[in-house]
């Protein structure tokens, strides 16, 4: 009903600053808001004479609200805000200091751990010379262990089964391939256990593989990829013990320092400590607090580069490693070949691709390899032959067996069946 003058109107906003503004102007308010994120609010509060309003139309429901208290109310409110702002300042700056200091102390915290625990032991001395020669007679599942970095895997599973053939144990079929929509038309493998008696040098993880096959023959399996079937509950159930009793093993032969584990278990409690610390960081100083958690993830990830070997284990893993790497060339050696099959089994302990594991059998191209322990079928009749079915005969640990296989052969990555388990 009527006007009022500009002096008789009072206004306040609430919201970002610097993108919403408030102007009077010829007794109206003028509101400008730009950028305005939607996560954040704009709000305005006017207050003018009552004149203004058709009071026929309105009612009062605070008689005692006054200018004064409105005043004072916003007055309030600004005061609160800018305190708040002030501490966002404070903890912005602050969370931006300790980002830096949880990052020292994480990279400090690793390097005294790793020079105290994980510090390398000399290897100068040692040749890293490749040779074919077999550096002596431990058991290829045992030093496969070592050299695949302390994982037990599908691998040093079947290369013990393969290793026991050799020695007497067993004997392996190759039978036709399976038919079905899924076959891969390649050989398949049964195994039958021989007369001989265990010989008393056999380790109890060695015993226990001889024993599971006979149980497994005897309730109707015969195939490999059938008796090492990784989603069979017994299989499963089975490998969780076989795989204790290898490890309980292996530590035994004192090739891994195990003071080292005290550091590394240190670094992954401290780590994850400055992990959660560096959380802060993010919310309050930003993308910078980015940096912390990036950092202290990955001294974290690290903490296993603390574990090491010791003194006699940097030896065995140095010759070893020498003929490791002598087998993956294998095609610039003569290997003879009545140590074909010892060779392929050290071969596929040591993870070998399918490629590296047929050049160890075609090294010698002239003569058809003997093996006693395995029965090749009438259509391998070649060197070539023989290579390929070997080749199939390790990509059936890593296709069936329990545990994820780290390489040999071109079906290993349908490895099914659990998942590689670390020693470490």
């Amino acid at each position: 009903p009527k006007s009022t003058s500009t002096d008789s109107l009072f206004g306040w906003t609430r919201g970002p600053k610097g993108h919403f503004e408030l102007q009077q102007t010829s007794g109206t308010f003028s509101i400008d808001g730009t950028n305005i994120d939607d996560d954040e609010f704009a709000k305005v509060r006017a207050v003018f004479p009552t004149s203004v309003l058709n009071k026929s139309q309105i009612s009062v429901t605070d008689t005692h609200f006054s200018l004064t208290q409105a005043q004072k109310e916003e007055q309030t409110y600004q005061q609160k805000r800018n305190q708040q702002i002030e501490r966002q300042k404070y903890l912005a700056n602050l969370w931006e200091t300790l980002n830096y200091v949880i990052i020292l102390l994480s990279v400090g915290i690793f390097y005294l751990l790793y020079q105290k625990y994980g510090k390398r032991h000399p290897t100068s001395r040692f040749s890293s010379t490749e040779t074919i020669m077999i550096p002596g007679e431990i058991r290829p599942a045992t030093i496969g262990w070592l050299l695949q970095g302390r994982n037990i895997t599908s691998n040093l599973l079947m290369a013990t089964v393969l290793d026991l053939a050799r020695q007497g144990y067993f004997n392996i079929q190759e039978e036709p391939p399976e038919e079905g929509f899924l076959a891969n038309g390649k050989p398949t493998f049964s195994i039958k256990r021989m007369e001989k008696n265990l010989n008393e040098e056999l380790k109890g993880w060695e015993k226990q593989i001889v024993s599971f096959v006979e149980q497994r023959i005897d309730d109707g399996h015969h195939k490999l990829h059938h008796i090492f079937k990784g989603t069979n509950a017994k299989v499963s159930s089975w490998f969780t013990k076989w795989k204790e009793s290898f490890k309980k093993y292996v530590f035994g032969k004192n090739w891994v320092d195990e003071q080292s584990y005290t550091g590394c278990y240190w670094n992954i409690a401290v780590q994850s400590l400055l992990v959660i610390a560096s959380i802060p960081a993010i919310i309050y100083a930003g993308p910078v607090g980015l940096i912390a958690l990036f950092v202290t993830m990955f001294a974290l990830i690290f903490s296993f580069l603390i574990i090491r070997r010791t003194p006699k284990g940097e030896e065995v893993y140095h010759e070893w490693d020498n003929y490791k790497e002598g087998l993956e060339n294998a095609k610039a050696h003569s290997i003879p070949s009545n140590k074909l099959d010892k060779h392929f089994i050290y071969g596929l302990a040591f993870s070998l691709g399918e490629k590296e594991l047929q050049n160890i059998i075609t090294t010698n191209t002239d003569v058809m390899p003997v093996i006693a322990w395995i029965s090749f079928s009438s259509n391998t009749s070649s060197v070539a032959n023989v290579a390929s079915s070997f080749s199939t005969l390790g990509a059936t640990g890593a296709t069936s067996f329990p545990g994820t296989s780290a390489g040999a052969g071109a079906s290993a990555s349908a490895a099914g069946g659990g998942a590689s388990a670390s020693a470490g």
